[in-house]
């Protein structure tokens, strides 16, 4: 159910050269210049595609920058855009879509319906969501807690990567302390072989210890597992395939286990 906004609101904001502007409740605020707006902002339209800065908590329907973006606070919206380069201290929270072609950082926690990154995002803390697809680079500081994730880039989770369903084509060096999930399915990306070099770069800008495409964990757990080219100290669950690119030192499994290349298991245990 979508948060509550006053329908009644004030006039406009424009700002298309260099200004400011107190806080309050408006229809559109758009700036396309430098500006800035002093207090807490609350509105159906924020749009800033020249140098925009808010000083206070956002509330808003729909939220789009495409210059550079500054917010002092928290916001609340049903949607967000952003293609630019953008900065909010605190959390950030969308009931709907959350979309990042350019750079963002998120010093708080980011929370949305449908969350997609084609650019590069920094989240300080918390992911979560239903339905993160990344083919740019990601880097959150704790948990990332989605229903569905899909990556083709690259990402660097500091704690847990939880999802029922998890799809992983590498696209750069991928790391998560620990990934869960019932269906977890890593292949090796396809970005070399369009030649795509272009996304390498920027990928590996992101990270200082860039090793290549492949993906790194303590532990993996899952029902069906199904892994290429990734490194991990454990890999736990029901029906496991190990393929080519692996290095796992340890495999508990269930059901039934295939490996690819009998030097990319150190040790193997059959459970009950």
């Amino acid at each position: 159910m979508g948060q509550s906004f006053n329908d009644e609101k004030k006039g406009d904001i424009k700002i298309s050269g260099s200004g400011s502007a107190g806080g309050g409740v408006y229809d559109e605020v758009k700036i396309s210049g430098s500006g800035k707006i002093t207090g807490d902002l609350d509105c159906n339209v924020l749009k800033v595609s020249g140098s925009g800065k808010v000083d206070g908590n956002i509330k808003s329907l729909r939220v789009c920058t495409s210059g550079s973006f500054n917010s002092i606070g928290s916001i609340s919206c049903e949607s967000l855009k952003a293609s630019g380069s953008a900065k909010i201290t605190q959390d950030v929270s969308c009931n709907e879509d959350f979309s990042c072609s350019g750079s963002m950082k998120i010093e708080g926690n980011l929370k949305s319906k449908d969350i997609d990154i084609s650019g590069s995002i920094n989240v300080a803390e918390r992911l979560s969501g239903t339905n993160l697809r990344c083919s740019g680079s990601l880097s959150i500081g704790e948990n990332c807690e989605v229903e569905n994730f899909k990556s083709s880039g690259a990402f660097r989770i500091n704690g847990l990567l939880t999802a029922d369903n998890i799809v992983i084509n590498v696209g750069g060096h991928c790391s998560a302390k620990e990934i869960g999930g019932e269906k977890i399915e890593i292949k090796r990306g396809i970005q070399k072989v369009l030649g795509i070099f272009a996304l390498e770069n920027i990928l590996g800008s992101l990270f200082n210890n860039y090793v290549g495409s492949i993906v790194e964990a303590e532990i993996i757990e899952g029902d069906e597992i199904y892994l290429e080219c990734t490194r991990a100290k454990i890999v736990r669950g029901n029906n496991i395939f190990i393929g080519p690119d692996c290095q796992i030192d340890r495999v508990e499994y269930k059901d039934e286990l295939k490996v690819e290349d009998s030097k990319a298991v150190k040790e193997s245990i059959k459970t009950t």
